[in-house]
């Protein structure tokens, strides 16, 4: 990983200044690991709140609480993972961690079947919680890049050294560190950024499109998703069994994803799925009843679908962003996605002018979406996760109108050449 002491040189955004009288963005003021353990403990004691709230107020809040701090973790969760692995199985790995999140769904059905009374309820998530959480934040690492692009070297050697060593290959790092001396990262020279001025980067600079776009495809994504699991019962009327189903079906529908994004990339994948989405979205509720089959084959399509591009969204967004913003521009990410999703249940009073409206009005946003996201998104398959703007912008490998394009792989001399030009600096290679 080569880190730029001056990582925002070709923006025009002023030199980093001093923000403690500024919202610093945690992410990058603690690190990935001490803000992923807060979070746990802290949902933790949420639902346990939750579980014994003796007012309607108290139980609003311990669920918000619940909710937010749920949400930080799983974006915690993508940046660690997009960030400590190789671009070659970066895809894999952030597909197989959408199983935990269908499992989870899944089994909502079950423990909800079990434990009718909803302090009980509350109560058996948090016990599950706290059983799953702890060995996590016992094991949960520090992200090696985020401690070099801080100038954390030693810190960020030590990780690697354990990585290293857990994938057994503890002697290819020590060769290369005695041999190769490329991957800059130079020592406490990076300046914390907060939130401000993460957020002025990335609408001040040559990312601001791709950063935009991201934004509107999770709004859009996060919609789709909110409108399909709550307000339809194609799969059955049982509740219960609606729900099994509808987390059922995201398995294969990661499966379906990975596949995607392993062959097509990820503009192709997110276009196609986004609008698959879409024209199932408006011609689902056109079927006839008669034609129930038809009804519950689209269904599971729509709803495969919404799920696998919720995992090429959020995997776009991690890697066209620089490593200082890319906890930054994922949170704001799903800060559009939330203000999507609490205009789900809006949408629903269009029914009131017409039966078809909801689904249309989903269906064509969707549609744009995908489109944007073809247009203005860099293919991202087999690139080396940016650490700075300038090697952000410089991913120009865009499909346009031409969606059978291809693209040959990184550019190794530009590569090289980086290196050398700041072959003053203390080197760390990122295997």
């Amino acid at each position: 990983m080569r880190c730029n002491p001056n990582p925002f040189q070709d923006t025009q955004v002023a030199t980093i200044r001093d923000t403690n009288n500024e919202l610093h963005s945690i992410f990058h003021r603690y690190g990935r690991r001490p803000v992923f353990v807060f979070a746990c403990g802290l949902q933790i004691l949420s639902q346990v709140l939750s579980a014994v709230a003796w007012s309607y107020p108290v139980y609003c809040i311990s669920i918000l609480l619940s909710g937010i701090l749920g949400y930080t973790n799983y974006n915690i969760f993508y940046v660690l993972v997009s960030e400590i692995t190789d671009h070659k199985w970066r895809n894999f790995i952030t597909s197989a961690s959408s199983f935990g999140f269908s499992i989870g769904f899944c089994s909502l059905s079950l423990i909800s079947y079990l434990f009718r009374p909803w302090r009980m309820y509350m109560g058996v998530l948090a016990f599950i919680g706290a059983i799953i959480y702890i060995p996590c934040c016992w094991y949960f690492p520090e992200s090696c890049r985020w401690l070099a692009q801080k100038g954390r070297s030693d810190e960020a050697l030590k990780y690697l050294q354990v990585i290293a060593r857990v994938n057994k290959r503890a002697t290819v790092l020590n060769d290369k560190l005695k041999e190769k001396g490329t991957y800059v990262i130079a020592k406490n020279n990076i300046t914390s950024t907060g939130m401000t001025e993460s957020m002025r980067v990335l609408f001040r600079s040559r990312i601001t499109t791709r950063f935009v776009t991201c934004m509107f495809g999770w709004a859009i994504t996060s919609s789709l998703y909110l409108f399909i699991s709550m307000y339809t019962t194609d799969f059955s009327k049982d509740r219960y069994i609606n729900i099994f189903l509808g987390g059922l079906v995201e398995i294969p529908s990661t499966i379906l994803g990975f596949i995607f994004l392993k062959y097509l990339g990820r503009p192709r994948t997110a276009a196609l799925l986004m609008v698959l989405c879409g024209i199932s979205t408006i011609i689902l509720p056109m079927i006839s009843e008669q034609l129930s089959s038809a009804s519950t084959a689209i269904a599971f399509i729509r709803k495969a679908c919404s799920l696998a591009v919720f995992n090429a969204w959020y995997l776009i967004s991690s890697e066209v962003m620089p490593t200082l913003q890319r906890s930054a521009s994922m949170s704001a990410s799903g800060f559009a996605g939330r203000v999507g999703a609490l205009g789900v249940p809006y949408f629903m009073y269009l029914r009131k002018y017409s039966y078809l409206a909801p689904e249309m009005t989903m269906g064509v946003t969707a549609i744009i979406s995908g489109m944007l996201g073809i247009m203005l998104i860099p293919e991202t398959l087999g690139v080396d996760l940016p650490d700075t703007v300038k090697e952000a912008a410089d991913n120009k490998r865009f499909y346009r109108l031409n969606i059978f394009k291809t693209f040959s792989k990184q550019n190794a001399s530009k590569d090289k050449e980086h290196d050398q030009e700041h072959s003053e600096h203390e080197h760390i290679p990122m295997i």
